[in-house]
């Protein structure tokens, strides 16, 4: 311990028992933060390209489809966690290059980006959730908020059926 004190005064800067400066360990964090603010506004410039900016707000971020942005400045990467639309998102190629380069544009220190993308699939009794940003988006189309469940009838073969148990399951649901 004698030997980090003294070599606290000698930097001109506290060393902790870990041997990192706090000064220099604070601004790193800080840094990091920022790199991260940066990409998230950067983000908010880039269109859903299936919609071509015709979502509910017009970009990935107020849409709700950025779930996380994670910056690691020391390991010069970034990792961006998407909420696709469906499961079959056709633009995701052009979807993650768009992301890539608003990231790279906006956080020059970022060489690698990693992007996981996963369709939207809310959870059972799940209503909405929030984004990144912290605003309560949606999870359920506005068309289907008064759904309360949905039942599947299927079956491997033609004409067994289907479409009549469909319909009388949904009328003998509605009555109750």
């Amino acid at each position: 311990m004698q030997f980090l004190r003294a070599a606290g005064r000698a930097g001109g800067g506290q060393v902790s028992a870990g041997g990192w400066r706090r000064g220099r360990c604070l601004s790193s964090i800080r840094r990091t933060a920022e790199a991260e603010s940066e990409s998230l506004r950067a983000l908010q410039t880039v269109q859903d390209p299936l919609l071509g900016g015709t979502g509910r707000q017009g970009n990935i971020v107020s849409d709700g489809m950025v779930e996380r942005v994670k910056v690691e400045l020391q390991h010069k990467r970034a990792r961006l966690d998407l909420v696709l639309p469906t499961a079959a998102y056709t633009e995701e190629d052009a979807l993650r290059a768009a992301c890539i380069e608003a990231v790279r544009a906006a956080v020059p220190e970022v060489e690698h980006v990693e992007i996981t993308g996963r369709p939207c699939m809310p959870r059972y009794g799940a209503r909405s959730s929030r984004n990144v940003s912290g605003e309560k988006s949606s999870l359920v189309p506005p068309a289907l908020q008064h759904v309360g469940a949905v039942v599947a009838v299927g079956s491997c073969k033609g004409g067994v059926g289907k479409s009549t148990v469909a319909v009388n399951l949904a009328v003998s649901l509605a009555k109750k």
